[in-house]
């Protein structure tokens, strides 16, 4: 439909059909001269690498989230949006990835739990989360929210959400955040933050492992290039980002 209405994609993708099962894309952007761009989007979270091991892949049930999607109209058009416990938890994964910058981002999520607030049902959207295991990246966005925007998000939900253990660089991350003296000064670093969200060795070479060495065809998903295009040139360069960054981790804790 996006091809014939004049939208290419930004790079080709060999078994289109087979890409919502690469571990490294959840979208693909189609784009027109003359028109806004659009994402097509199979999944809730991008480079799933960054997030968590491969285990999250199962825990996150995409089929329930379609199920629990709720309808809306739009002028005149009617369509199919996120569940309000879905949705949340959607903006504070974007807000995550994004490491809270700019903080409209935040604002995105102040403004949605002040347009729902009684409908918001505290408890699924607290089991949802653990379900998912996506308890942290919901903790830190409510918490970011409330005390920057002092929205009115139930305590409880937050105490529930909270972390058991917070490495001393999580802490120092939300604290820099608060403080509006972000520590991590460049894109590249947010490495840095899911790194430091590991506690075991074995948990840290994985994510290494997935997100430095990924092998040729999802090195395309991941830099959005056609597989020809890349060399042993994109490893050494991403290498060298990985070490870069594991020295600043090193450092900051």
């Amino acid at each position: 439909i996006l091809k014939n209405n004049g939208y290419a994609a930004s790079f080709d993708i060999e078994e289109l059909l087979r890409s919502n099962f690469s571990l490294y894309r959840d979208t693909l952007s189609y784009g027109n001269k003359t028109a806004t761009p659009i994402d097509l989007h199979w999944h809730i979270i991008n480079l799933l690498p960054y997030y968590s091991s491969s285990n999250m892949i199962q825990n996150i049930d995409m089929g329930k989230i379609w199920n629990d999607s709720i309808e809306i109209k739009l002028g005149n058009t009617m369509l199919r949006t996120l569940s309000i416990y879905h949705q949340i938890i959607c903006l504070c994964l974007h807000a995550f990835k994004h490491s809270y910058k700019p903080l409209m981002i935040l604002c995105d999520i102040n403004e949605f739990l002040r347009a729902e607030g009684e409908k918001i049902d505290w408890d699924i959207l607290v089991e949802e989360t653990f379900k998912f295991g996506l308890s942290k990246y919901v903790y830190y966005g409510l918490y970011l929210t409330s005390q920057i925007f002092k929205t009115d998000i139930l305590q409880n939900a937050i105490n529930k959400l909270k972390p058991k253990r917070m490495s001393l660089f999580e802490k120092k991350y939300i604290d820099s955040i608060l403080q509006g003296r972000p520590i991590l000064k460049d894109s590249y670093s947010v490495f840095l933050v899911y790194f430091g969200m590991y506690e075991s060795l074995t948990e840290r070479f994985v994510f290494l492992r997935n997100v430095l060495f990924p092998c040729r065809k999802y090195l395309s998903f991941i830099r959005g290039e056609n597989a020809s295009c890349l060399n042993i040139r994109e490893y050494i360069r991403r290498a060298n980002i990985g070490l870069n960054c594991i020295a600043k981790f090193l450092f900051l804790r």
